[in-house]
């Protein structure tokens, strides 16, 4: 939408603006949910969002016009769904069973063989339809290759920060208003400067903002794996807000590197792309920081049966070092991406 509707000149501005309302939504919803959690029942944390959902759908039908012809050929890749379903539900059901009934286990095993399988089988399905969910032919572009993969390596460790943080905050005992206040905080960051970000590439290039924002990342999960069972509010807002910047600093020049490669009318799907990377990394993210936490936990221990102060350290730790392996992996995707030739429109 945003290369329909603005010229290329403003775009990254605009895209910054844009995640960051996202980003401002998190946070609102953070706070809103603490607050309904605290004075109503758990079920008006969905009844909440039938209006929202409502609002947003008016919108779309009557404020937003198309400004150009819908494709007279559409379709949608049943098919490939459902692959693509297969494929990420067993591999997940895998890592979540793994510890509870062993790693070497049939079950396990055979999950994680029929997932490789229904991933071959989806990419197989999406070379030969019409209508493919994913157009594989994109990824011939390296320069929209590196981004869309970096794009989804740094959602999964996102992801997996939100579900690493309140854990550890929940385990030191802190009350539920000053936890909700630092998990606030990262969303209000990373929208506040998203905008920033759109501007500074005006002056600054791709490459140099990638290498800001994986920089911070890295030194962000330092931060983190130096976090301890004793550490003070002040250690552990700092490793947010450097985390927070980051990210504010990161998504949008990949979001706009990502559209700039996108060929006259082909936006929608270099959008859709974005979207599919970046949830499908929020679901690896959470499900391989889980399966790291839950696993580095000593055997027959969980969080409920109660875990000492040292294996909790361990556990966290172990998150981290697998969260600086992919902001490395993250950083060396950044020096790879390389300035776009021109915008094909």
């Amino acid at each position: 939408m945003i290369n329909e509707y603005f010229k290329t000149e403003v775009r990254s501005r605009v895209t910054g603006i844009v995640v960051a309302f996202a980003f401002l939504g998190v946070a609102i919803g953070n706070a809103l949910g603490g607050y309904i959690l605290n004075h109503y029942s758990w079920r008006w944390l969905f009844f909440v969002n039938i209006p929202i959902a409502a609002a947003a759908l008016v919108h779309t039908l009557f404020i937003f016009k198309a400004h150009h012809e819908a494709p007279k050929e559409t379709g949608f890749d049943f098919l490939g769904g459902l692959l693509t379903l297969l494929s990420m539900g067993s591999f997940i059901y895998a890592l979540t069973m793994g510890k509870s009934i062993g790693w070497t286990s049939a079950t396990v095993i055979s999950l994680l063989a029929f997932s490789v399988v229904a991933g071959f089988l989806f990419i197989l399905t999406e070379l030969k339809v019409k209508h493919p969910l994913l157009r594989l032919s994109l990824f011939k572009n390296l320069n929209f290759t590196y981004p869309a993969i970096s794009n989804m390596l740094y959602t999964a460790i996102l992801s997996g920060i939100f579900y690493i943080i309140p854990i550890y905050l929940s385990e030191r005992k802190i009350d539920i208003q000053t936890a909700g206040f630092l998990i606030m905080v990262p969303s209000i960051l990373m929208g506040v400067f998203q905008p920033i970000a759109g501007r500074l590439l005006t002056v600054l290039s791709h490459k140099v903002m990638f290498l800001i924002g994986t920089g911070l990342m890295f030194g962000a999960f330092v931060m983190f794996y130096f976090l301890r069972p004793d550490s003070g509010m002040p250690y552990i807002l700092a490793a947010l807000v450097v985390f927070s910047v980051s990210n504010g600093l990161y998504a949008t020049p990949t979001v706009n590197i990502i559209m700039i490669n996108a060929p006259k009318g082909q936006e929608g799907i270099f959008s859709s792309v974005i979207m599919l990377t970046a949830r499908a990394g929020s679901v690896f993210g959470v499900s391989l920081f889980t399966t790291i936490f839950t696993n580095s936990l000593p055997a027959g221990e969980t969080l409920r049966s109660g875990v000492s102060a040292e294996a909790l350290a361990l556990a966290f730790r172990s998150c981290y070092i697998v969260g600086l392996v992919i902001a490395a992996i993250v950083i060396a995707l950044a020096f790879l991406t390389k300035k776009p030739q021109s915008v094909r429109h």
